[in-house]
């Protein structure tokens, strides 16, 4: 169980002075601890709301070690407490009218912990949390001022309260049975054992048939460990393991090997006890890994000592103290034996606990308690490394121990916008849902698969080298400084891949974005279980809200997102095969800009639609996106906060439905995606027999042959060139796949049925408007599309326009996109211009550009190469009441099984004017086979 509130604030000024009077550590608390155990406390009544009180910060610059330290943090007043009592009681407590024994005393009965009661002057209504923090840390400065019966005195009154009794346990002094004022310390304790250990081991004779180890006969481990005698020391070459042999906290003594059953007996029969010999190879091989990832403990030349059924924790649990509260490296483990079967925290454990050893390195004990996301960073990085201490040893440890360190990953999903170092309290309690700072070793894992395993060791000397460190600071300048990495861009990347995370099960499904590499992460998602899972997707992934969009798109939100974190919104649309909407999502921040929003538009998680990525980060700032069909109805909104040098910032967003995006309408053999705007690709379809796209631009039916959309480029469009008489005030407007709608056009209308469709634009320029309308229907021939294109300007009869067309097309056949062959056959005088040039923009006022041939040729190729048409529309007065002019003409679109049945199609219309593209298979150029496709030409007669 974790602590509540009160808790905290105890713990902290409990362990600021662990060294005077060894506070009991359990699951629920322990700096360091790293299992969860199944006890219930009382939740403390939570505070009245109010503003917490924030420390200063001094100094925010980090300093090196070597230049002058900035005066200690020590506020002039407490003017900023709301508390009026608690700012008088540390104003007195300050200015000495408040001796440090009363004080003690008045904050334990304000934090609720004895019933006496607190002054008058002192009183206040309730604490806010930050005040609450405040008043602990004071109690543990003072607590150490006071002489020891001092100390226990208070302990004995304390003694009821149940959440507290962990940390106050019998002070070690009490426990000691002579009455030296001199305490032995753990290294002279660790050296003296080598010498009885080995003595008994001389005189055991047959070490197999043993009743007790050979490395038995009571020891004195230093005062510490809330006993005095521990009846065994297994000398290692870096550790020393106490452990006992008899009582509540003992483990299995016997020799004997029963079986295959490792939870009994001595296997190897060298006189240990498995439950040992386990640890050893633990402890062993979780150094060699630290070691070889370039960490080492506080004074390496003295031996770490491990206290086996340590009283100051409970069972199963483990507790690092600073080195500098215990005098040496120490590592408290609760024994946790049972003769059913293994203990898991043999394998786990030792490797977690072992890496706080590391980690004091770089930290010592008031760092631990009183600064921002140190110790939330130390469990997440410690979960991390016993990660990779147990990947290295995955023969000899139990599958159902190999991830333990990704118990608490679902905390961390089920509150993905909390900050990166957010701390529920010290401790982890999975039942009682908190320990959240233990999952955020996903963070760990992905900056190792970024950036590499050296990122986190250089956030813990970067917390070494800071004279008031903060983990979250020190990450963010890790990222940027020492790799040259954006971290907005980071967390934006880490939000999008925790999201996808137990989406898919192929890199295909992931395309080209980022995902976790780890082998664990099936079991990660096995330790989720269905957490986030949903009817929109039935997959694990962190907490979300879901809108049901209306009609017309239109929705709004909002959301606060702490530094490191991530807020997703999933904006579900219709499910209508018919319908493809492009769609706004308008964001919005502060001027400071710390959020990045990200837009995904899926399949099925992790699988995307035909719509890339997209983020924005702007103070507001648009994201177009696309969102219908079939299969893509869902986009996934989400704000990551980049910043970590600040705590929270809210983001807005609206979203609005903008216009249909198209749809693809067929005939006998062909079939064609039309977008609003009248030019070709869109997606929603079957994957083509080629490169499996699911876009449609120009598909042969017959062979499920692609000729357009192969590669992605939406290559493909037209555009007009406007010139009214004598050429002053020359103007253009187009619908291009890649340039999209000039920005003097707009879609008037848009309509499909699933052999049609019609689009109207309307364009605007220097004189008078100007409709473009394309009609797609079948014509008279399967292998053909017939595209009636009317043009028609508002000028009168008298002002007449020369009004140049263009059609631009990018060839990508199947299924050799990239490599066609082309011929053009340009002889006609309404041609104004054609060549190869595919990636030509589609504004004839843009230039003429050629890449290889121009005109008419023959079978061109084979290379990546399209075709281009600048045709000139005559226009005439349409006579009536209204004053226009207009002028038509007729495209088709389509595929035949060979260059003959093409050209005798286009024979069959009319169309005096093609471009030809073959793939580069067996028989071409020549035959045409398996699929000539054709842009072609008729001018109304």
């Amino acid at each position: 169980m974790m602590w509540r509130r009160r808790s905290l604030i105890i713990a902290a000024a409990a362990a600021l002075s662990v060294s005077l009077f060894q506070p009991s550590v359990s699951a629920d608390d322990a700096v360091g601890g790293a299992v969860e155990k199944q006890s219930v406390v009382a939740a403390a009544p939570e505070p009245a709301e109010s503003a917490s009180y924030e420390i200063p910060e001094y100094n925010p610059v980090p300093l090196s070690k070597g230049e002058e330290p900035p005066a200690t943090p020590e506020p002039e007043d407490y003017a900023d407490l709301r508390a009026t009592g608690l700012r008088l009681m540390l104003e007195d407590l300050r200015n000495g009218d408040l001796k440090e024994e009363a004080f003690i005393n008045h904050a334990y009965a304000k934090l609720g912990y004895q019933s006496k009661g607190v002054p008058a002057r002192y009183r206040d209504d309730a604490l806010t949390e930050g005040e609450q923090i405040i008043l602990g840390m004071a109690i543990g400065r003072e607590i150490e001022k006071l002489p020891h019966p001092v100390r226990k005195s208070i302990q004995n009154r304390l003694a009821h309260a149940k959440d507290l009794q962990r940390f106050l346990k019998e002070d070690p002094k009490d426990d000691l049975t002579d009455d030296s004022t001199e305490e032995p310390t753990v290294e002279s304790t660790v050296e003296s054992t080598v010498d009885q250990s080995a003595s008994a081991q001389e005189s055991s004779g047959d070490v197999s048939v043993l009743a007790a180890p050979v490395e038995c006969g009571g020891f004195l481990p230093a005062g510490v460990g809330g006993a005095v005698v521990f009846d065994c020391a297994h000398q290692m070459d870096d550790f020393v393991i106490f452990y006992n042999i008899e009582g509540s906290r003992s483990v299995d003594p016997d020799d004997d090997a029963v079986g295959a059953d490792l939870s009994r007996g001595d296997i190897p029969e060298n006189g240990v006890p498995n439950y040992i010999d386990r640890l050893d190879r633990s402890f062993r091989v979780a150094l060699t890994k630290f070691h070889g990832l370039g960490y080492e403990e506080q004074d390496p030349d003295q031996k770490i000592a491990v206290l086996i059924g340590s009283r100051l924790v409970e069972r199963g649990v483990g507790f690092v103290p600073p080195p500098q509260a215990a005098g040496a490296n120490v590592i408290h483990i609760g024994s946790d034996f049972d003769e059913s079967g293994l203990s898991s925290n043999e394998f786990y454990l030792p490797r977690h606990e072992l890496f706080h050893v590391m980690q004091y390195k770089h930290i010592d004990m008031g760092t631990v308690f009183n600064v921002r996301g140190v110790n939330a960073w130390m469990e997440a990085t410690a979960e991390w490394a016993a990660h990779q201490a147990l990947q290295d040893d995955l023969a000899h440890v139990p599958a159902t121990s190999a991830t333990s360190y990704a118990s608490a990953l679902q905390l961390f999903f089920e509150r993905p916008e909390q900050a990166l170092t957010h701390q529920d309290s010290f401790g982890k309690n999975l039942d009682e849902g908190e320990g959240r700072q233990y999952g955020a070793f996903i963070f760990a894992e992905f900056l190792e698969e970024r950036l590499g395993a050296q990122a986190i060791r250089r956030t813990w000397e970067r917390i070494g080298d800071s004279w008031f460190p903060d983990a979250a600071s020190q990450i963010e300048d890790m990222i940027e400084d020492d790799f040259g990495a954006d971290p907005y861009e980071e967390f934006r990347v880490f939000g999008v891949a925790n999201y996808q995370l137990c989406g898919g099960s192929t890199a295909a499904d992931y395309g080209s974005y980022w995902r976790y590499q780890d082998a664990d992460v099936s079991e990660w998602c096995t330790r989720l279980g269905g957490s986030g899972s949903d009817a929109t997707f039935p997959v694990a992934r962190p907490k979300h809200e879901t809108i049901a969009l209306p009609a017309d798109g239109k929705a709004s939100g909002a959301a606060t997102v702490e530094d490191g974190g991530v807020h997703y919104v999933d904006l579900v649309g219709q499910k209508d095969p018919s319908k493809l909407w492009n769609m706004a999502v308008r964001t919005m921040q502060d001027d400071d800009r710390r959020l990045t929003f990200t837009v995904v538009n899926w399949e099925r998680i992790p699988k995307r639609c035909y719509a890339d990525d997209k983020s924005a980060r702007a103070q507001d700032a648009t994201i177009d996106t696309r969102i219908g069909g079939d299969t893509c109805y869902v986009v996934t909104l989400m704000i990551s906060h980049g910043d970590l040098d600040e705590e929270s910032e809210e983001g807005r967003w609206e979203t609005a439905y903008t216009s249909l995006f198209g749809g693809a309408v067929g005939g006998t053999d062909v079939e064609i995606g039309v977008q609003p705007g009248g030019n070709l690709i869109t997606p929603g379809g079957s994957p083509s027999a080629g490169t499996r796209t699911t876009e449609v631009g120009l598909r042969y039916k017959p062979t499920n042959l692609e000729a357009v959309s192969a590669v992605a480029c939406h290559c493909e469009g037209w555009g007009i060139q406007v010139t009214p008489p004598g050429g002053v005030g020359q103007w253009s407007g187009w619908s291009h796949g890649v340039h999209g709608l000039s920005a003097n056009a707009e879609i008037v209308s848009f309509t499909t049925t699933p052999t049609t469709a019609t689009s109207v634009v309307r364009l605007v320029g220097t004189d008078y408007p100007v409709y473009v309308q394309h009609d797609f229907r079948p014509s008279s021939r399967p292998e053909l599309y017939d595209v009636e294109v009317t043009i028609t300007s508002l000028a009168p009869e008298a002002d007449v326009p020369h009004i140049t067309y263009r059609r631009v097309v990018d060839w990508d056949v199947e299924p050799t996109p990239t490599e066609e062959y082309v011929t053009v056959k340009a002889d006609h005088e309404n041609v104004e211009f054609a060549s190869d040039y595919g990636l030509a923009g589609p504004d004839p006022a843009s230039g003429r550009p050629v890449l290889h041939n121009s005109g008419s040729f023959t079978d061109a190729g084979p290379y990546d190469q399209g075709t281009v048409f600048d045709l000139n529309v005559p226009m005439a007065d349409i006579p009536g009441p209204e004053t226009w002019v207009e002028g038509s003409f007729h495209l088709y679109y389509g595929a035949a099984p060979s260059q003959d049945k093409a050209l005798e199609a286009l024979a069959a219309v009319g169309a005096p004017v093609y471009s030809l593209a073959k793939p580069n298979t067996p028989g071409n150029p020549g035959s045409g086979s398996p699929s000539t496709f054709v842009l072609g030409y008729k001018p109304v007669s």
